[in-house]
């Protein structure tokens, strides 16, 4: 018998994406002050300067905010972009919004994150 937990099972170890947008849609995006704002451009640049991925705990850590924030201000510009864009939602295996997978190819950490 598998000794994996039931989210263990439903979840798989890496959630890949095809690329929602094109660079240009990203450059476009990126350059509306009405979608993204400045502290969403502060959190992505020390993302770029991590070598493209990071943990909010590791944003936390450097950015000196607590590790929600960094979550919360994912959620927001995902929503920001749902409503200006055409893309379907990502749906998790809970049946609920993905909103980090606008963004993020991923994996899960061993704590779960």
């Amino acid at each position: 018998m598998d000794k994996k937990t039931i989210s263990e099972q439903l979840i798989p170890d890496h959630y890949a994406n095809e690329d929602v947008f094109t660079k240009e849609e990203w450059l476009e995006l990126l350059k509306d002050w009405s979608i993204v704002k400045e502290k969403d451009l502060l959190m992505l640049k020390q993302m770029y300067e991590f070598g493209g991925s990071a943990t909010a705990t590791e944003l936390s850590k450097v950015l000196g905010r607590h590790y929600t924030h960094y979550t919360a201000l994912v959620i927001a510009l995902a929503k920001r972009i749902y409503q200006v864009t055409s893309i379907d939602p990502f749906i998790g295996t809970d049946g609920k919004v993905a909103y980090w997978r606008v963004f993020f190819n991923g994996y899960k950490e061993n704590n779960n994150h």
